[in-house]
């Protein structure tokens, strides 16, 4: 309500039964806390809580600033295949926004706290120091364009020349077009797990729209950035169907890598197979019709 005195400030008032939730709280905390603290020496307590102001004061310090350094989980030093006809080293972010059930880095997609991460001052040693020698740094994922600090390492790796692969699910259009407006991609890998039909068993969502892949297909075609599509077949995902429905979805687009091989990878849901060689053949063939390119990796 308005307050009369200083018509700036309103004054809160509380009902009878609000009063009593706020009692109950109040009383519920003061047990916890007497349970919490019991068997605790003072001299414990005491060192507790000037940890616990320390934290808090981090975590102040950390909400205040505006962080730039991105985290990374996984790091292939050297690569000579995941950037054609480049000498590349090849970073991995943590976080996805997809649980595909087949997905091969599955500690990526639900990162727990104790995930040791590489020391960003390393990379940053490493790339210094092999500027014409490497020539490309590939980021994948976990989803790299999920993550907003992904642009600022761009930036930098660009400001030492080297050229940059992206590998993305497609479902971050925007973030894609403005790396892509500003020149901090060279080259974009985009996974397509199958039919619009058959996506949300792919990626371990119900219901999901396609519109956001769409979006970045169509980007990738009109666009002047290199790119290729990739898909991956796994018995009991992929059939001749879906994949007739898919090549008609993705037509247009210049070039699909098909990867064959899932056997013995430590995926999200474990024991999965892949086609026979038969099958492969009957889910490869709609692709070979309407995309110019169709190359397949084991």
């Amino acid at each position: 309500v308005k307050n009369e005195e200083d018509k700036r400030n309103k004054n809160l008032y509380t009902t009878d039964y609000a009063k009593q939730i706020m009692s109950m709280v109040y009383d519920i905390r003061r047990d916890w806390w007497h349970h919490l603290i019991a068997d605790v020496d003072e001299e414990n307590f005491e060192h507790f809580l000037k940890s616990y102001e320390q934290m808090t004061l981090n975590a102040r310090a950390y909400a205040d600033s505006q962080p730039t350094d991105i985290h990374f989980f996984q790091w292939q030093k050297v690569s000579l295949s995941a950037f054609d006809n480049h000498v590349s080293t090849v970073l991995y972010t943590g976080g996805d926004n997809f649980r595909c059930p087949y997905y091969t880095h599955p500690e990526l997609v639900f990162v727990q706290e104790d995930l040791e991460e590489i020391d960003l001052d390393k990379i940053r040693s490493y790339l210094e120091q092999r500027k014409g020698i490497l020539e490309a740094v590939c980021i994948e994922g976990g989803e790299p364009l999920m993550n907003p600090k992904l642009e600022y390492f761009l930036e930098y790796v660009k400001g030492l020349g080297y050229k940059t692969k992206v590998r993305t699910n497609g479902t971050f259009p925007d973030n894609l077009k403005k790396y892509m407006d500003k020149g901090l991609i060279d080259f974009v890998s985009l996974d397509i797990k199958n039919g619009p039909k058959d996506y949300s068993k792919c990626i371990g969502m119900e219901g999901f729209d396609v519109k956001l892949i769409e979006q970045s297909i169509s980007l990738l075609m009109n666009g002047d950035v290199d790119y290729q599509v990739e898909i991956q077949l796994v018995k009991g995902y992929h059939t001749k169907e879906s994949m007739t429905q898919c090549a008609q979805w993705i037509k247009g687009v210049k070039k699909v890598v098909v990867h064959t091989d899932i056997d013995g990878t430590k995926t999200i849901v474990p024991g999965l197979e892949p086609l026979n060689a038969s099958e492969q053949e009957l889910c490869i063939e709609p692709l070979k019709q309407v995309i110019p390119i169709v190359e397949v990796e084991g």
